[in-house]
């Protein structure tokens, strides 16, 4: 669990497990959901993994179903300034140089989706 900008890419792969953003299968081009069923399949399918790291919330069914499946739960909990100093840093940075790298696949206002289709990334 953690707030915006703690790295959780970085974590995963200093751990050598997968990571998981929740964004990336509970939305479709445009930001249109995923319907309920497949989300909660392709969730399911990651949590009978050996090894994981879910980024993000989703709904408190899938927050619950990751807590029930994970023998260890990471907080990380910097001081408020810092997630604001992070945030607010990486959003000044998009408008000059683009998104970051990780969030290139999200989807923007014109819906157009880059050819990224895993919701993996592998360490």
């Amino acid at each position: 669990m953690e707030n915006p900008g703690c790295a959780a890419p970085l974590c995963a792969k200093a751990w050598f497990c997968p990571y998981f953003a929740i964004d990336k299968i509970q939305w479709k081009p445009k930001w249109v959901p995923t319907p309920e069923a497949k989300f909660r399949a392709r969730h399911e399918e990651i949590l009978s993994g050996e090894r994981w790291l879910v980024d993000g919330y989703g709904s408190m069914d899938s927050v619950e179903a990751r807590l029930n499946h994970c023998d260890t739960v990471i907080f990380i909990d910097h001081p408020i300034h810092v997630h604001y100093w992070w945030a607010t840093k990486r959003q000044v940075k998009s408008l000059f140089f683009g998104p970051p790298r990780r969030a290139r696949w999200l989807p923007d206002v014109a819906g157009h989706h880059p050819s990224l289709q895993d919701d993996v990334v592998a360490p």
